[in-house]
C-alpha cells in the first residue's frame, strides 16, 4: 500500500511546518517469480545456454575488435581488480547473477587465450597453420623470438589492465594508505 499524506511537525526552534510524507506498507522488493512449466525444459536451458554463450561472444569479440581498431580506449581495460569488484558486486544480487558473471569472465579468457598471440593456444594455432602452409616446420630460433615477443605482448596487457584498475581507484586506495598510517 502506498499512501501519501500531509503532515503537520514542529523544528527544534517550535516552528510549525507541513510536510508531505509517503508511507508505503505491505512491499516486497524482490517478489519470487512464480515457475511456468515448460514440455522440455532440458533442451530449452541448452539452447538459451548456446543462445547467450554467442551473444557474450560477440560481444566480447567486437569489444576486441574496436579494441585493435582503436575506436575503444585501451583505459577501458580492467584486471583482477575489476573482476574482483564486479564478482562482488554481482554475488550480492544473487547467485545467477554471480554465475552469470563467472561465464563472461570465462568466454573472455577462453577468447583471449586464442588470439594469434605466440605463447597463447591462438599462437600454437598460427605456428600450426604456417607449418601447414609452408609445408615444413617453422625455425626454432623465429619460435623463440615470436615467444619472447609474444611474452612481451602479455606482460604488457596485464601492466596495463593492472595500471587501469589502481587509477581507477586511486582515490580509495590513496584513503586507505593514510588509514594505516595515521
Amino acid at each position: 500500500t502506498f499512501q501519501m499524506r500531509r503532515e503537520e511537525f514542529t523544528d527544534e526552534h517550535g516552528q510549525s511546518f507541513a510536510r508531505y510524507v509517503l508511507r508505503v506498507q505491505h512491499w516486497v522488493p524482490l517478489a519470487p517469480e512464480s515457475r511456468v512449466d515448460h514440455p522440455a525444459p532440458i533442451r530449452y536451458a541448452a539452447s538459451k545456454a548456446v543462445e547467450e554463450t554467442a551473444d557474450v561472444t560477440r560481444f566480447i569479440l567486437v569489444g576486441i575488435v574496436r579494441l585493435v581498431q582503436g575506436r575503444l580506449s585501451l583505459k577501458s581495460l580492467s584486471g583482477p581488480i575489476t573482476i574482483y569488484e564486479v564478482a562482488g558486486e554481482e554475488g550480492r544480487k544473487g547467485p545467477d547473477y554471480f554465475i552469470w558473471v563467472m561465464a563472461f569472465i570465462s568466454i573472455n579468457l577462453g577468447l583471449l587465450n586464442l588470439l594469434p598471440i605466440p605463447v597463447l593456444d591462438g599462437g600454437h594455432l598460427m605456428f600450426f597453420a604456417v607449418e601447414g602452409i609452408l609445408r615444413t616446420p617453422i625455425p626454432l630460433r623465429a619460435r623463440e623470438v615470436a615467444h619472447i615477443v609474444g611474452m612481451a605482448i602479455l606482460l604488457g596487457l596485464m601492466i596495463l589492465a593492472f595500471k587501469n584498475d589502481v587509477e581507477k581507484r586511486w582515490d580509495v586506495i590513496v584513503g586507505q594508505v593514510r588509514e594505516l598510517i595515521g
